[in-house]
């Protein structure tokens, strides 16, 4: 119970960030296709955002 007490929180703060670091890189994918990119261009920037954002948690949750 103890391993849950702590995991808990842990996995909410995890599902929250990672919930709105995909909302970002949608958002950029929005602002891609407005700007008349292909569809591979987009493709590779949203993925390159949201990697982005993943790195960007990892290292502010692990220094």
């Amino acid at each position: 119970e103890l391993f849950f007490q702590y995991l808990t929180p842990f996995l909410i703060i995890l599902g929250v960030v990672l919930l709105f670091n995909l909302a970002s890189a949608l958002i950029e994918l929005r602002k891609d296709s407005r700007r008349g990119l292909s569809g591979k261009e987009k493709a590779a920037n949203f993925f390159h955002n949201l990697a982005l954002g993943i790195v960007d948690f990892v290292l502010n949750f692990f220094p």
